[in-house]
């Protein structure tokens, strides 16, 4: 439904953001920290709602969500965040709401950011507060990421 609460976190320069924005869905926020991100997405899709423009630590986010979309945020966290990465996202989202996205499939082996986890790393993460977990290797990664990224949604219990 073109309705569909979406929150996107620590968006960057907002491609998905904008492609939603002129695929008509009416309701759909950013939350960056960065002032500089956020004009990005002013300046690249116009008309995009400044309210939903949100300059705050996602840690500190309010609001209901019906959809959160992770790209390449959680891997700008350190690990050790993550467990209160998964906790803000259990409590943005709505009753029946799922978080989905791609995740890199395996540790770099250097200091990070970006930071990524094997599989089986992510299934004890996400079941912590997410119940229904589909997650694997995607096919559909851009060439420098094939072979190395995991989709994923993971819906509240219901």
């Amino acid at each position: 439904p073109k309705d569909l609460r979406i929150l996107i976190p620590g968006a960057g320069h907002g491609y998905e953001a904008c492609w939603l924005h002129r695929e008509g869905f009416s309701q759909v926020t950013v939350c960056d920290w960065a002032p500089s991100a956020l004009e990005h997405i002013r300046k690249s899709c116009p008309g995009f709602p400044k309210e939903h423009l949100v300059e705050s630590d996602f840690f500190e986010l309010e609001g209901c969500y019906d959809l959160i979309i992770e790209q390449t945020f959680l891997s700008a966290l350190p690990p050790e965040t993550w467990p209160r990465y998964m906790d803000q996202c259990a409590k943005l989202l709505s009753p029946s709401g799922c978080l989905t996205g791609l995740l890199f499939a395996s540790p770099f082996g250097r200091p990070g950011p970006p930071f990524g986890a094997y599989q089986q790393e992510y299934e004890a993460l996400f079941s912590r507060r997410f119940w229904d977990l589909e997650i694997h290797l995607t096919s559909q990664s851009i060439g420098p990421r094939k072979g190395n990224e995991l989709f994923f949604k993971a819906c509240r219990p219901k």
